[in-house]
């Protein structure tokens, strides 16, 4: 059980050095940087 939260802490401080998700990883995360906003919703610039 230890392992597995070892192994959390790792990967969430890697997912924040890296600022997208390692190669082998869990795709649920955004493939944008970290640091840039999210784009707008459609038609917000119209």
């Amino acid at each position: 059980m230890l392992v597995i939260v070892i192994t959390g802490v790792v990967g969430v401080i890697i997912y924040l050095l890296v600022g997208r998700p390692a190669p082998g990883t869990r795709g649920s995360a955004p493939s944008r940087p970290a640091d840039q906003p999210p784009p707008p919703p459609p038609g917000a610039l119209g």
